[in-house]
């Protein structure tokens, strides 16, 4: 919170930016679609076909809730096709789409050492630390140069189709502003693979936290009782995230980590949710070329997201989904410098307003007629 310029929750416009939290991640661009709805009602009149705005509050923890509430209201959420507008266009300035998503496997790493904290002074050379037990059962998932050394961790990996290259290879991305951008001075990880290549299609280990003993202000000659490291695993094509959780667990035990707690936070597996050759993609792109006067950049996949896809489009039977962000790619989101750029908001209206238009003069893109609810 100390770090906001302005306070997170209370919005801001500066140099033709809304800052604050969740700004453009994804509470601007939600309100995109309302906007649109409430423009096209005011100018126009009634709409010329049945919008349904859904919105999920906890899409940031894996959307734990959403498969048993999509159950739940099934019959209210029929649909012939789902936009889904979320994240930034990554390194394009200018409209995008995505086709797909990475799945995720958050767990919970867990070291326990005493009952209780002990002083270190008296016993800091007597008892086990589990703060540097979790850093070396941490450190044996990962080497140095950023690969991932768990035993069969990349035994499924499936090689990249001839569309996936195709896609890859037309990216574009400046490295240099890119770091500037990050605030960083290099590119780290797996080494020998693109940099779109590991973006999108190589899966991760992130350390995200890491917590042992006293947190609070100066210092405390305490050994700590217990240590745990939240860590997030990016799941690609034809990982099982069940299977990828059971790898660790196997890993750790073979190194003599058997004492080390595994807890699964989020298990969502990779979700494909639109092809090349999908009639609502088509549509889609022919709008957002007209709305900015340029043709989209299609990715092949978003970095992560959540149980989104199978929700709505497998649960539902939901035929056509679509991954379109709204959001400029220096949106910084979950960080104090989060902003949505006002010109961007005002297109994602555009966009949405002209796809109500063109949507209903082309009925003959959705494979099945419209509910008439």
């Amino acid at each position: 919170m100390k770090e906001w310029t302005t306070p997170p929750f209370e919005p801001t416009i500066r140099e033709n930016r809304i800052y604050g939290r969740g700004a453009g991640d994804a509470k601007g661009q939600l309100f995109a679609g309302v906007k649109a709805v409430d423009a096209w009602s005011n100018v126009i009149g009634e709409l010329p076909l049945n919008v349904k705005l859904v919105y999920i509050g906890d899409e940031e923890t894996g959307c734990p809730t959403l498969a048993e509430t999509v159950l739940q209201y099934r019959e209210l959420l029929k649909a012939d096709a789902v936009l889904f507008t979320d994240a930034s266009t990554l390194d394009v300035w200018g409209p995008v789409l995505f086709l797909a998503n990475r799945g995720v496997l958050a767990l919970e790493l867990v070291a326990r050492g005493s009952d209780f904290g002990a002083h270190s002074g008296s016993y800091g050379g007597l008892i086990r630390n589990p703060g540097l037990r979790l850093i070396h059962a941490l450190a044996s998932l990962r080497d140095a140069s950023g690969h991932i050394t768990v035993d069969g961790f990349f035994d499924d990996l499936r090689q990249l189709g001839e569309t996936e290259r195709y896609l890859l290879s037309r990216l574009e991305v400046d490295k240099l502003k890119k770091l500037r951008t990050l605030g960083t001075n290099e590119f780290w990880g797996d080494p020998g693979y693109s940099y779109f290549e590991t973006q999108m299609y190589r899966p991760t280990l992130n350390i995200h936290s890491l917590t042992s003993g006293y947190q609070g202000n100066g210092w405390m000659a305490q050994v700590p009782s217990t240590a745990s490291a939240k860590i997030d695993i990016n799941i690609v094509p034809n990982l099982n995230p069940v299977d990828i959780q059971a790898k660790i667990r196997d890993h750790l035990n073979a190194r003599g980590f058997d004492d080390i707690d595994v807890n699964t936070l989020a298990n969502i597996p990779y979700a494909a949710a639109s092809s090349l050759d999908d009639p609502f993609l088509k549509t889609v792109s022919r709008v957002q070329q007209r709305v900015w006067g340029v043709e989209p950049v299609i990715y092949p996949s978003i970095g992560g997201g959540g149980d989104i896809v199978k929700a709505f489009k497998e649960t539902l039977g939901i035929p056509h989904f679509l991954f379109v962000p709204l959001a400029q790619p220096d949106l910084n989101e979950h960080t104090p410098f989060e902003s949505l750029d006002i010109d961007w908001y005002i297109k994602g209206i555009q966009l949405i307003a002209a796809l109500f238009s063109e949507l209903s003069d082309s009925c003959a893109i959705l494979e099945r007629p419209s509910h008439p609810d």
